[in-house]
């Protein structure tokens, strides 16, 4: 493959519909996670290339939505709030990694979507059940892992592209590549401008009027920048990236009183690291230091009134991180071999602690059967508490005469430390917290390999967790987290994809479906009868997706459906949130010219102009119309 230069000089139709949101593209680009040595693959999901071409202005949060792996809640169209939630757990059970490193805040622990821009990165997966190597703790729901893919051509390259849509958005990013003589830098930068301008129905107003949100405008604007060195046996690396956003944030529906909100929010992600291998390859020697700084500067004031409230926090964390994997290969009986052993060790200045994991890989492969167990111990401490121990016992493998075939289990114990605004928060802080604690048995089977033309995967899993953490009122007003619910989770989910050809033109189907029950219960009753299904989890997920490549034309529709959600523990039908679908349709067409190239695209979000909301009292943009141009430059 040519290493592509691109320069892209937009110029976009604007559309004008019914409705909202904003726009995403990129190159189209496969991309892979590549595991140290040779071991079973470990079952991570990865939205297609179609859909990351198409979804590529959007933050994280949006995209893996739009791709059905993760339940998001957003708080609006794009530049507003985006957590995610897996498996039926809470936002905070879900791990962020970049480079093996968490990027949950420590303040708040849970990471924001919404300020990870899809443009940075070349990918991202959803780790359910393994996670990848290196990552400081498995979340207890999962890990989503973000993903850069090695460009290995020799030379350099510049892309860009550009979108609009229906409610007065503009996205532009640039994208520069590098590699010549064991050197490889790679330069993005994003600006987005946002005007969110959209209409809806305030149902929760008594006259039900047309609301025209005029005040959710703001710009976001960020670049990144990684540097790598090889030399010999030796590879440094130097990334991070920096990211602002200045947003006005609407009142929420049912709101009579207009107040104007605004807040801006910093942050820069750091890191160098140096990776020695043997030659041998059987010894990889791994150091890290990363650097992590948010500030977020948050204003409330009353037109009316004229009062205001001011709000303001800044962190910085220091992560530091040393590895060791070692493989080696001790015999016993013939087939029984233990593979590669890992020991880390983590120092977190915020967090005040050290963590040693010891891992092994043992391995029995008999007559074209594999199986390997992996076991690992995590041991964490902080200051003035006790240390907390955690740990999980993985088996997966393949069977001789199933090819293609894939299964895993997975036997866990994990821990989540409570944050900064749980422990100290003024006032309500709770220094006495215990640690949530989750004991976890995840099951899954996989079906067909990367180049056939159809894949099934089947998951289970059964989650305990102890502990639970919740902010309730005082006697005085005053809210506080207590140690308050155990929860227990139970779900299947399955996906199918398949690929054929029929009349010279390439379909492309996949489906999704995910069935959850998520319960909790007071610990003072401990009554299982009295349990009540929890806020924000819906029984049903679906996903359906048709693509047709014909030639440079591609077509796309997805559907996408969700149940209905409680959003209070009395589980009040009135207060609930009603089962929503939504369509999604576009057209690309593929442009090349010599060495130049791009893509031309329009598309239509939620097609049929649906209204609903993914957190209570938060509209979300109706119909929304999308045009897109991105050009490319290959380097002969």
């Amino acid at each position: 493959m040519k290493n592509c230069i691109g320069l892209i000089c937009l110029s976009i139709l604007f559309v004008r519909s019914y409705a909202q949101d904003t726009l995403r593209s990129v190159d189209l680009r496969e991309v892979e996670i590549v595991h140290p040595f040779d071991r079973p693959n470990n079952f991570a999901q990865q939205p297609d290339s179609l859909l990351w071409r198409r979804e590529q202005s959007a933050d994280i949060g949006r995209l893996l939505n739009a791709a059905g792996l993760t339940h998001t809640m957003s708080y609006g169209p794009t530049g507003t709030a985006a957590l995610m939630r897996i498996h039926g757990t809470a936002p905070d059970h879900t791990n962020l990694l970049w480079n093996g490193i968490s990027l949950q805040s420590v303040s708040l622990g849970m990471a924001d979507f919404s300020m990870v821009p899809a443009s940075f990165f070349d990918g991202v997966s959803v780790q359910s059940i393994s996670r990848q190597e290196g990552a400081i703790q498995s979340g207890f729901g999962g890990d989503v892992s973000l993903l850069h893919t090695a460009n290995q051509q020799v030379g350099w390259s510049i892309a860009a592209s550009s979108e609009m849509n229906s409610m007065h958005n503009q996205f532009y990013s640039a994208k520069v590549l590098f590699r010549k003589r064991g050197w490889y830098s790679d330069t993005r930068i994003v600006h987005q401008f946002l005007r969110n301008d959209f209409s809806y129905n305030d149902t929760y107003r008594i006259d039900h009027p047309e609301i025209i949100q005029t005040r959710n405008d703001g710009t976001s604007s960020g670049v990144m920048q990684r540097v790598h060195y090889a030399r010999k046996q030796n590879q440094w690396k130097a990334e991070g990236w920096y990211l602002k956003r200045d947003m006005q944030i609407p009142a929420s529906m049912g709101s009579y009183n207009a107040r104007l909100k605004d807040q801006f929010d910093e942050q820069f992600r750091g890191m160098v690291s140096h990776q020695f291998t043997s030659s041998a390859g059987d010894l990889q020697w791994h150091n890290s230091a990363a650097w992590l700084r948010d500030s977020q500067i948050y204003s409330d004031r009353t037109q009316s009134a004229g009062t205001s409230i001011f709000s303001s926090t800044e962190g910085q964390q220091i992560q530091l991180v040393t590895r060791v994997i070692q493989r080696f290969n001790a015999h016993w009986q013939g087939d029984l071999s233990a593979q590669f052993q890992q020991l880390e060790v983590r120092y977190d200045n915020l967090r005040r602690k050290s963590v040693m994991a010891p891992v092994a890989l043992m391995r029995l492969k008999r007559s074209g059967t594999l199986h390997a167990v992996t076991a690992e111990l995590r041991e964490e401490w902080r200051t003035n508490r006790a240390p907390v121990f955690s740990g999980r016992l993985m088996w997966n493998g393949t069977l001789s005469g199933w090819k293609g075939f894939l299964s895993e289990f997975e036997l866990a114990r994990k821990v989540r430390i409570p944050d900064f605004n749980e422990l100290y928060w003024t006032p309500g802080g709770n220094p006495n917290l215990r640690c949530e604690e989750s004991i976890g048995v995840k099951g899954a089977v996989s079906f067909g390999e990367k180049e056939s033309t159809h894949s099934l995967r089947i998951e289970g899993y059964y989650n305990q967790i102890t502990d639970w953490i919740q902010w309730i009122p005082g006697t005085d007003g005053v809210w506080s987290p207590q140690n308050f619910k155990e929860v227990h989770t139970t779900g299947v989910e399955s996906s199918w994809r398949q690929s054929y050809k029929w009349r010279g033109v390439q379909w492309i189907h996949s489906t999704r479906y995910e069935w959850n029950r998520t319960r909790g219960f007071n610990r003072e009753e401990r009554n299982p009868a009295q349990s009540f299904v929890m806020v924000y989890s819906p029984e049903h997920r679906l996903r359906s997706a048709l693509d047709a490549v014909a030639g440079n034309w591609t077509f796309s529709f997805a559907w996408r459906f969700q149940s209905m959600r409680f959003t209070d523990e009395a589980n009040d039908l009135r207060m609930a949130l009603d089962p929503f679908h939504v369509c999604d349709v576009s057209v690309y067409r593929q442009i090349k010219m010599n060495s130049w190239s791009g893509d031309l695209g329009i598309r239509a979000d939620n097609l049929l102009n649906h209204q609903y909301e993914l957190v209570r009292t938060y509209a979300i943009p109706g119909r929304v119309i999308h045009a897109v141009l991105s050009i490319y430059f290959k380097n002969k």
